[in-house]
């Protein structure tokens, strides 16, 4: 893993739009740093030999049939919060 530098940080901010001053960024480089000697461990393991886990857990989702209902214009006009003659009707946009 590389050596995170100043520079990179500074781009990297600038890149998510965060503004930082001087001590913000000396204790964030600082962080990142101590990240990085606690990573680097965890890395150098061999895992080849496993099959990578995408789930943690056996369950599945259970979906229900997707099943299309007819229905009448009236009947669906019950469903509308405003429905007259055929028509739905919607508050003006434009005045």
């Amino acid at each position: 893993m590389a050596d995170v530098s100043i520079e990179e940080l500074i781009k990297a901010a600038e890149i998510a739009k965060i503004e930082l001053n001087e001590d913000e960024l000396a204790r964030l480089l600082a962080q990142l740093i101590a990240y990085k000697k606690w990573l680097e461990p965890l890395l150098e393991v061999n895992c080849s030999a496993y099959e990578p886990l995408l789930f943690g857990h056996g369950a599945l989702n259970a979906m229900r049939e997707d099943k299309a209902e007819q229905n009448t214009l009236q009947g669906l006009g019950y469903y509308a919060a405003n429905y007259e003659d055929g028509f739905y009707l919607v508050p003006p946009i434009i005045e």
